[in-house]
């Protein structure tokens, strides 16, 4: 089950993810919104940065194989 999550800032495209294999991550900069996609399960980290290239948010994904879990 896909995720979305809107911010309350502009931020860079760049966005670090710890494993890229569990999660994938679909940027919508005009509506300042992100789409987190599970792979496969597991768990790892994200961390979004402001244009000026401050941390501003750090996200701990925990991706299930049932979608059950938050």
């Amino acid at each position: 089950i896909d995720a979305i999550e809107t911010v309350d800032f502009d931020f860079s495209t760049k966005i670090a993810i710890g494993n890229e294999q569990l999660l994938r991550l679909v940027v919508i900069p005009q509506k300042r919104q992100l789409v987190f996609k599970g792979l496969k399960p597991g768990r790892t980290s994200v961390t979004i940065r402001d244009n000026a290239g401050d941390v501003r948010l750090r996200y701990t994904a925990v991706i299930t194989a049932t979608g059950k879990s938050n």
